[in-house]
């Protein structure tokens, strides 16, 4: 996955991916509510501030009536980039970014520790969210991570399952503790429950003992 754990500090603004919005008769309000995002969310896709969660790219491409690696481009890196805080964890280029296209369509060719590597990165960056922003603004990206995981742990190779359900039980217990932040204590326990399931077909009875235990 070309170099491993490389973010970019660079953002640019994603010109091209407004124009093919436009050319779609979109808004930015109407194409947020076609993926189920917030407005700001499409906003920030297109100032190059942060990239679109995995599982939205199937759907993103179609509405803006492209093909997935031609959204890979559109999403990658561009030449003139301008110096900023990143308010994501982005791919570093798009050999990068069709490697993590391509393990989220055949999980089971493609999917390897970098990519595990990278969603760690993603949930780091949530985290930091829910310390400076606030539960709601961290719970969308963590529950995009959480579908990956669940779209993705029946098909991966063996060698990385285990690692994967890790994650998995590490993003559900931090979900469900941002539930509980916002007071939904029914969607808090679904979460805590799933933590425990994962850690335990991860076969690791400590995580599985600590959430039980900061339930």
């Amino acid at each position: 996955m070309g170099n491993r754990g490389t973010l970019s500090t660079m953002t640019v603004r994603r010109s091209e991916l407004a124009r093919r919005r436009k050319a779609q008769g979109l808004s930015q309000e109407q194409l947020a509510e076609a993926l189920h995002v917030d407005r700001i969310t499409v906003y920030r896709w297109e100032a190059g501030r942060n990239e679109p969660q995995p599982y939205l790219w199937p759907k993103l491409a179609a509405l803006l009536g492209i093909s997935r690696s031609e959204l890979v481009q559109l999403l990658s890196p561009q030449p003139g980039a301008f110096p900023t805080p990143p308010a994501a964890t982005p791919l570093s280029g798009a050999q990068d970014t069709e490697h993590l296209a391509k393990a989220l369509t055949d999980s089971a060719r493609f999917f390897d520790g970098p990519i595990i590597g990278y969603f760690e990165l993603q949930l780091r960056t949530y985290m930091s969210y829910d310390g400076t922003e606030g539960p709601r603004t961290a719970l969308p990206g963590v529950l995009g991570l959480l579908r990956a995981v669940k779209d993705n742990a029946r098909e991966v190779p063996h060698r990385v399952r285990g690692d994967l359900l890790r994650f998995g039980a590490k993003s559900a217990e931090f979900a469900g503790w941002l539930y509980r932040d916002l007071q939904e204590t029914a969607a808090a326990r679904f979460w805590h429950d799933r933590a425990t399931e994962w850690a335990q077909e991860a076969g690791d009875l400590p995580f599985q003992g600590y959430v039980l235990l900061k339930r």
